[in-house]
């Protein structure tokens, strides 16, 4: 059957919970950067007599976050997760140093056809056909504590 696909890029995402995926929900993580690469296609129902109907379908989802957190009053071991997490420490003068002032920081790559922290990511879509007949993907939201992400 016909189907139609595209990638479109999203950019300034939101994600939530980041903190608890990483197991530190003291640390206040802020997050920067955020780029999704959506993969998806329009399936239509094509009958004998006409198309029945059109299915928009998601089937990946590609994203790259950027990620802080001040080291502030953290602990070491917070610290030591966050270093596992791939996290780099910045020193408040942005020269790379082993001072304790600054930042931990680091880059999130994320497939949403792969496991975070041993659990399935659930994709929403909840974006249609608009008035117009226009049909795209305008944001994302990525829950790191429900594993869900929604495209709308």
């Amino acid at each position: 059957m016909l189907g139609l696909s595209f990638n479109t890029v999203v950019k300034d995402c939101n994600s939530w919970y980041l903190n608890r995926a990483f197991g530190v929900s003291d640390a206040d993580i802020d997050t920067g950067k955020q780029t999704c690469h959506i993969d998806w296609e329009l399936q239509p129902d094509a009958r004998e007599y006409g198309v029945k109907s059109i299915s928009i379908v998601v089937n990946k989802i590609v994203s790259s976050i950027e990620w802080e957190v001040d080291i502030e009053g953290l602990s070491d071991d917070i610290k030591e997760i966050l270093y596992k997490k791939g996290g780099t420490l910045k020193a408040a003068n942005n020269k790379w140093t082993e001072r304790v002032e600054g930042k931990i920081e680091g880059v999130i790559e994320l497939d949403s056809t792969q496991q975070w922290n041993g659990k399935d990511w659930k994709v929403k879509v909840e974006f249609d056909f608009s008035s117009d007949g226009g049909c795209m993907p305008s944001d994302v939201e990525i829950n790191f504590y429900t594993n869900t992400i929604t495209v709308s």
